[in-house]
């Protein structure tokens, strides 16, 4: 397999593909050819640009470690309510963030962030996102842990 970086037609002078590459350039063509056989067609592989990964922000009153329960030492304990803001690259065409109540990787089918995300339930929350936008890669999946607490009396 010969392959080129430079958009040329690649040929017995291209460099060989025997190993991972590191990639150079947004645009690889490549085209087998063997003794005796016709060379198979052109294929060309576009990378595309990824997204970065979602940033998270948690809010809420923080509890204090010494009002906590043991088990939840060093962890994001929040009194009452929680409030998370997910923000990206939105100026990207056709950009969203997709999101997960349950630790899962999020997928295009997953909730899209509108919003601002509210959390007044007691209860331990595994968010987890990714963005998502026309002809890019999806970013890297973006998590956080955190906990809703009734105050102690």
């Amino acid at each position: 397999i010969f392959l080129d970086e430079e958009g040329l037609v690649p040929c017995k002078r291209s460099s060989i593909y025997s190993k991972p590459i590191r990639v150079r350039s947004k645009e690889i063509n490549a085209i087998a050819i063997a003794p005796g056989c016709v060379p198979s067609a052109i294929s060309t592989y576009r990378l595309l640009e990824q997204l970065e990964v979602p940033q998270v922000q948690v809010e809420g009153e923080t509890a204090w470690p010494s009002s906590l329960d043991p088990e939840l030492a060093g962890q994001q304990v929040l009194l009452e309510v929680a409030r998370v803001a997910l923000r990206g690259q939105d100026d990207k065409p056709g950009f969203k963030i997709t999101y997960t109540l349950n630790g899962d990787p999020p997928s295009s089918s997953s909730p899209p962030y509108r919003h601002l995300l509210v959390f007044d339930k007691p209860g331990t929350y595994r968010l987890s996102c990714m963005a998502m936008a026309y002809k890019m890669a999806d970013s890297l999946v973006a998590s956080c842990k955190f906990i809703v607490q009734n105050r102690l009396s």
